[in-house]
């Protein structure tokens, strides 16, 4: 078995009939209230699952049935409250199976209105991406039990059959798969694939317990490398999980927010959390937890935090820490360090010891070192504290064409788009990868303000060499490998090209 195929209601997220009954009944609704008790799938219902009916008819209808003078967001409100949010439970047992090199697949009979509320609302931050592909009813203009659907996913997902598992609570979906020869498992409890001991996944979510550490691991440099890399080799040793936790925002922002709610400060990060979520797991961590932090979690005390999160919430057995690491709320009074986390610890069955001294290579690496050496544009150091080039991603939209014009045509990339920190102004020599495309071209970089034409805005343009092709509105990644020059300001476009020559010639090795 090699791919999964999950239904959405009734086995990632719940239904709580009542509390939608209620907002019905209280709107004068009580002809829908009728359907949700019954769980008829006919008239305008069926109709939205199958993609013929829009939200706007819906909230018609419903108005034009019962009488209502709800407004649409009302009724919407009232349809969403159906559904309950998908448990931390069954998120991680999701990322185990992805980790674990199962190809994950979402298909479900749903709307619109459920659906964008469980983006929005029900799923964890990186949820949506555990899913390879998403098949949604109302998208398809099909539904379950109908067997086209089924065959539908099959060729579309490129899988077979005899190598796919499908996980549904109705029992006519799962007796329409079963006849195409796809294995089947009726969900009869929202977590039965997570906790029974028929459950064909059972023997995946058996507690073992881990070794973890603890961090933000911002850029998953080479002292986060260190880290992680003795932590695996421990968790190995003792026959457990290599377990990193981290955070979904930086620590900093929600503490400033929680001392002062008007602030809205962004730490500049170097790597997006899903970017760090695989490095990670490439310096050998065998899962990567990774937590909402919020004024909640950061009121947490160090012996609160070991007891809900580490012990209950994650299984950790062994939690391995430098010795002047510090995590949980403290006052101004408190003094907790190594010697408290060992104590609590004991008391709760977690033994906490310490990391070996970080190599001195290792050790200078940190995140505020890299971010202060991409600032002054030396990608060279940032190059060296991080173990591999720097990279941004970013969205490219349409320029002013002034690159085209002196025979330099750029990608122009929108720098609201691009959600880590910018190197500083100036000339690089780089590597460019495109979204959907294997080829890797060397090109250069220019950062800054177009001075040579009275520009002010940040601009991002990156001149791919032996590129020849629409690059508009495609995500491209971008590596950094030299820094040529800072920016100038030249008497003329004709002066720039020249100069822009040169920069190609130093980026090429030909000079």
């Amino acid at each position: 078995m090699k791919n999964i195929i999950f239904d959405l209601g009734g086995v990632l997220v719940g239904f709580d009939g009542k509390r939608s009954i209620e907002a019905y009944q209280a709107m004068g609704c009580e002809q829908v209230a009728d359907y949700i008790i019954e769980h008829r799938t006919e008239d305008l219902f069926y109709r939205i699952e199958l993609g013929l009916s829009t939200t706007a008819d819906y909230c018609d209808e419903v108005r034009s049935m019962t009488g209502t003078t709800a407004s649409d967001d009302e009724i919407v409100r009232a349809w969403n409250l159906l559904l309950t949010p998908v448990s931390a439970e069954r998120a991680r047992g999701l990322r185990l199976l992805q980790q674990r090199g199962y190809r994950l697949f979402l298909l479900s009979n749903t709307n619109d209105m459920h659906w964008q509320h469980c983006l929005n609302e029900l799923f964890p931050s990186d949820m949506q991406h555990v899913f390879e592909r998403v098949f949604l009813s109302y998208e398809m203009k099909l539904a379950k039990p109908d067997v086209r659907i089924f065959e539908e996913v099959l060729s579309q997902a490129g899988i077979k059959a005899e190598d796919t598992l499908f996980i549904d609570d109705n029992r006519d979906n799962i007796a329409t798969a079963g006849t195409l020869g796809i294995q089947t498992f009726l969900n009869t409890d929202i977590d039965a694939w997570l906790t029974s001991p028929l459950s064909p996944l059972s023997h995946l979510f058996k507690p073992t317990g881990c070794v973890a550490t603890i961090g933000f691991f911002d850029g998953v440099h080479r002292g986060h490398q260190f880290v992680i890399s003795h932590m695996a080799e421990e968790a190995r040793r003792r026959g457990l999980e290599a377990v990193v936790v981290t955070l979904d925002t930086h620590p900093r922002e929600v503490v400033a927010r929680c001392a002062n709610p008007s602030q809205q400060k962004k730490t500049q990060l170097l790597t997006t959390r899903d970017e760090a979520r695989r490095l990670i797991l490439e310096a050998g961590a065998d899962r990567c937890e990774v937590l909402h932090f919020d004024q909640a979690m950061a009121q947490l005390s160090a012996r609160d935090f070991m007891r809900t999160v580490l012990r209950d919430q994650l299984g950790v057995k062994v939690l391995m820490t430098g010795y002047d690491n510090r995590f949980g709320h403290r006052s101004r009074e408190s003094n907790e360090g190594f010697d408290d986390y060992v104590d609590y610890g004991r008391q709760l069955g977690i033994e906490v010891i310490s990391l070996p001294p970080l190599k001195e290579t290792a050790g200078s690496a940190s995140s505020s070192a890299i971010r202060g050496a991409l600032s002054e544009g030396d990608v060279a150091q940032a190059t060296r504290l991080l173990g591999r080039p720097y990279s941004i991603v970013g969205r490219v939209v349409h320029g002013f064409e002034e690159g085209h014009r002196l025979g330099f045509p750029t990608a122009n990339i929108d720098p609201a788009s691009v959600k880590t920190l910018i190197p500083a102004a100036g000339v690089y020599a780089v590597e460019v990868s495109v979204e959907g495309m294997s080829t890797t071209w060397q090109g250069m970089m220019n950062i800054g303000t177009r001075p040579t034409y009275g520009g002010s805005k940040l601009s991002l343009e990156a001149h791919l060499l032996d590129f020849d092709g629409d690059l508009y509105d495609k995500s491209i990644t971008v590596t950094f490998l030299k820094r040529i020059r800072e920016e100038r300001t030249f008497a003329s476009p004709d002066d720039l090209r020249h100069q822009l020559e040169a920069d190609r010639a130093e980026v090429t090795g030909k000079r």
